[in-house]
């Protein structure tokens, strides 16, 4: 009450967007894209970004969760939150939001891309370092 209505909204609409995944069955992506179309067409917009910004951060601490648990809130984020993220012009939060899930759903492919890159960086980073 003592936040005002504009508030009032705001927080109504943080937990619709939070919520709106649990009303999928499957995370495929037509029912990932209605549900990202809807956070931005019925809500504040700042409700998603808040959101957003939520999902990022509760990935950074989803290692004490069960394995099942992990992969579910990693998918969620992937199907969902980090294209959320990327329409919202939130480009730096979403890439590091989907670097986080593929590393959760995709462990084995992760390392063996983030190896590939590491090797093909160095001889990158000495040709830019010289050509300065």
């Amino acid at each position: 009450r003592n936040l005002g209505g504009d508030v009032a909204m705001l927080v109504r609409d943080v937990i619709r967007v939070r919520t709106a995944p649990q009303r999928l069955q499957l995370y495929d992506d037509k029912a990932s894209s209605a549900i990202r179309e809807w956070c931005v067409a019925f809500n504040d917009v700042r409700a998603s970004v808040v959101e957003v910004v939520s999902r990022w951060d509760e990935l950074h601490h989803i290692q004490a969760l069960p394995l099942i648990q992990r992969q579910t809130l990693a998918m969620e984020a992937l199907q969902v939150y980090a294209p959320l993220g990327h329409a919202l012009g939130m480009g730096a939060i979403s890439s590091s939001m989907e670097d986080i899930c593929f590393k959760e759903l995709f462990p084995e492919p992760y390392h063996r891309t983030a190896r590939w890159l590491e090797a093909a960086m160095e001889p990158a980073e000495r040709a830019l370092y010289a050509a300065q």
